[in-house]
C-alpha cells in the first residue's frame, strides 16, 4: 500500500534537508580531524574524528533510505521514462552546473594553498552521491517498479516480519551481503573496481540496500511503522557503541560490517522516527528547507575549502576555527541558495527544474508545494 499522508511527506523533507545540511557540519569537521581531508589543519585533534564518524554512521543510509522512498513515490506515480526523465534533471543538471563553477573555484583554492595541508579531491568530491543515485535511479526503473520481481522478493523478505528485532536483523544481513560481496571481488582482482574516476563497486554496494529498501518501505506500510517504532532515544546508545566500535575496537572486517550495519539500522529508524515526530505536519520553515538545502549542499564545499585554507596560519584553537568556518560557509551558501531559488536559469542550473509559476509570479514568496511538484524527488550527501 502506498502512502498518501501529505504530513509524512512533510517529514521526509525536512529530514532529507537536516540530512544534507549535516554535511557542513562533516566537512568543517573534517579540516581538523585527526585523519586527513582535502584541506588538513594540524591544529586539529581526534575530537572531531569522532564526530566526523558519528554523523557518517547514519547520515549517509538514512539519506539513501529516503532517496529509494521518493524514487518509489516517482515511480509508482509515473511511466519509467518520464521518471528517468525528471531524476536526469534534477541530479545531472545541479551536478554539472556545480562541477563547472564551485569546485572549479575551489580548485583555484587549493593550488594556493601549502602542499603539505591539501589532499586533491576525486573528480566529483561531494557530489559523488548524485553519481550513486543516479544508477540506482536507473537500476530502479528497470528492475525495481510495483510488482517486479526484485520488489516481490524484497517485500516476500521484509514485510511479513513483524518483530522490530527479528526485522534489524534481517536488514544488517541483507545489507552486509552486497558490501561483503564487493569486498570479496577486490580481493580476488586485487584492487577495488573502481568505474573510471566516477564510482567503485564497493561505494554502490555500501548503499544499495538503504536505497532498495526505502522503495520497498513506500509501499509497505507495515515496513515503514516497524522503522518509525523505533524510539529516537535508541539513537544515542547505537551511536555511541557505533563510534567506539569504529574508534576504539575495530573488530575484523566481517564483524564489523555485520555489527555497523546492525547499529546503522537501529540509528536509521530513530531518526526516521524522530522526524516523523517533530515535523508531522508542513509550514514555513520546513518548505524552505526541503528546497534550499539542495544548493546550499553544493555550494558549501568550495566555502568549508576556502575559509579552512585562510584561517591555516591563524594561531587560533581548532574548535574556534571550526565554528568559524561552519559559520561563514552557512552564511555564504545560504546567500548563494536564495540567489538560485529567485533566479530563472540558476533555478534548473541548482534545483534542476523550473521555478513554481507562483513564484515567478509573486517575487520570492515560496509557494505551497502540490501533490505533482511532492512526487519529485529533492535530493541531497558527503
Amino acid at each position: 500500500m502506498g502512502l498518501s499522508s501529505r504530513s509524512h511527506i512533510a517529514d521526509l523533507d525536512a529530514a532529507r534537508g537536516v540530512l544534507m545540511l549535516l554535511g557542513l557540519v562533516l566537512h568543517s569537521a573534517d579540516v581538523y580531524r585527526v585523519g586527513r581531508w582535502v584541506v588538513h589543519d594540524p591544529s586539529g585533534n581526534v575530537a572531531f574524528d569522532w564526530l566526523v564518524t558519528a554523523i557518517h554512521l547514519f547520515r549517509m543510509p538514512a539519506f539513501f533510505w529516503i532517496s529509494g522512498f521518493f524514487a518509489a513515490l516517482s515511480l509508482d506515480r509515473a511511466v519509467p521514462t518520464d521518471f528517468f526523465k525528471r531524476r536526469f534533471q534534477r541530479l545531472v543538471y545541479p551536478m554539472v552546473a556545480t562541477m563547472l563553477t564551485f569546485n572549479l573555484l575551489q580548485q583555484v583554492v587549493l593550488d594556493s594553498l601549502p602542499p603539505a595541508n591539501v589532499r586533491q579531491p576525486t573528480a566529483f568530491a561531494h557530489l559523488w552521491f548524485l553519481v550513486d543515485l543516479l544508477i540506482y535511479s536507473t537500476l530502479a526503473a528497470v528492475v525495481m517498479t510495483k510488482g517486479s520481481l526484485l520488489d516481490r522478493a524484497l517485500s516476500r523478505l521484509l514485510c511479513g516480519v513483524r518483530r522490530p528485532i527479528l526485522l534489524i536483523c534481517i536488514l544488517a544481513v541483507t545489507t552486509a551481503i552486497p558490501i561483503l560481496g564487493a569486498a570479496v571481488v577486490g580481493k580476488l582482482a586485487g584492487h577495488d573496481l573502481a568505474f573510471g574516476n566516477v564510482t567503485s563497486l564497493e561505494r554502490l554496494a555500501a548503499n544499495v540496500v538503504y536505497f532498495s529498501v526505502g522503495m520497498v518501505s513506500y509501499r509497505s506500510r507495515t515496513l515503514r511503522d516497524i522503522l518509525h517504532g523505533i524510539h529516537p532515544a535508541w539513537f544515542v546508545p547505537a551511536g555511541g557503541i557505533g563510534v567506539w566500535l569504529a574508534q576504539v575496537v575495530q573488530p575484523g572486517f566481517v564483524v564489523e560490517v555485520l555489527l555497523e550495519a546492525l547499529l546503522v539500522w537501529v540509528a536509521v529508524g530513530a531518526v526516521l522516527s524522530f522526524f516523523r515526530q517533530a515535523f508531522s505536519q508542513p509550514g514555513g520553515f520546513k518548505l524552505w528547507l526541503a528546497d534550499a538545502s539542495y544548493p546550499i549542499y553544493l555550494s558549501h564545499h568550495f566555502f568549508v575549502i576556502l575559509f579552512a585554507g585562510l584561517l591555516l596560519s591563524s594561531s587560533l584553537a581548532a574548535p574556534v576555527k571550526c565554528a568559524l568556518v561552519l559559520g561563514l560557509t552557512s552564511r555564504c551558501s545560504a546567500a548563494c541558495a536564495q540567489r538560485a531559488r529567485n533566479v530563472g536559469v540558476l533555478h534548473w542550473l541548482y534545483l534542476g527544474r523550473p521555478m513554481p509559476r507562483a513564484a515567478v509570479d509573486a517575487a520570492p514568496v515560496r509557494p505551497v508545494i502540490t501533490p505533482t511538484q511532492d512526487a519529485e524527488v529533492r535530493p541531497g550527501t558527503d
